[in-house]
């Protein structure tokens, strides 16, 4: 893999660095709503079929990330010669009783996260019947976005902002890292990192199928059939519990 033009850092974003929050915030909502860089366009597929554009993206993006970044869990990858940032992941301290800072308007940012929320019900659900009990605060890690706004070696960057989470994960205690993986690409990429698809209590994957989603269902097959619920452990438990 050729990383001679990639000179950057992975860092905790810091919520006190507006350029930073900014720079994040304008990462995701580019490669969720979909920007062309080189000769490839980046793009997120429900994002896509809902049609949002990056303005759509961007009042969510900066809202949530101002919302959940003193979790100290969301991280950047910013180059060391522009200070651009290059790749963002918002990841936040899952908690259930967490009440959201501020209000989304937008109904097709609610219709891609209700149809999210329903997925991690089901994970939640099963959660509390392997271990008894509901999840707490402190306990597991929601990937929420990921982006990388490179041309080439976006692996790369995404793998060394992954490390840094887990590193993250792991000092703070946390028993598992979790993400929907929307689309085969993501998939893929998880499965290559170390990342098991979380089972039901029939031992089925926990995910949801896009047929069955009024507006989804557009979605092109070649690009993704459903979501996955996807976990990466920090304790070797949750792999047994979970993901067999």
């Amino acid at each position: 893999m050729n990383t001679i033009n990639l000179n950057f850092d992975c860092k905790v974003l810091d919520g006190n660095n507006p350029e930073l929050v900014f720079g994040a915030a304008e990462c995701l909502a580019e490669t969720f709503a979909g920007v062309k860089i080189g000769k490839f366009t980046i793009c997120e597929p429900m994002a896509k079929i809902c049609k949002l554009s990056k303005e759509d993206m961007m009042e969510f993006t900066t809202n949530y990330i101002k919302d959940i970044v003193n979790d100290g869990l969301c991280v950047v990858a910013v180059d060391n010669d522009t200070n651009k940032v290059l790749g963002a992941m918002a990841c936040e301290n899952y908690n259930p009783s967490r009440k959201a800072s501020f209000e989304v308007k937008n109904e097709s940012i609610n219709n891609i996260f209700s149809f999210l929320g329903e997925l991690d019900k089901q994970f939640f659900t099963i959660v509390e019947k392997r271990f008894g009990r509901k999840i707490r605060k402190n306990e597991y890690v929601r990937g929420s976005m990921l982006g990388v706004r490179t041309e080439f070696n976006k692996k790369y960057v995404a793998q060394n902002m992954l490390s840094l989470v887990m590193d993250q994960c792991a000092e703070k205690g946390f028993k598992a890292f979790f993400v929907e993986a929307t689309n085969f690409r993501s998939q893929k990429f998880n499965d290559l990192y170390g990342f098991y698809t979380a089972k039901d209590l029939q031992g089925k994957p926990i995910s949801k199928k896009y047929c069955d989603h009024k507006i989804f269902h557009q979605i092109p097959e070649d690009v993704a059939l459903e979501c996955l619920l996807m976990i990466k452990p920090v304790e070797n438990a949750v792999v047994q519990a979970l993901c067999v």
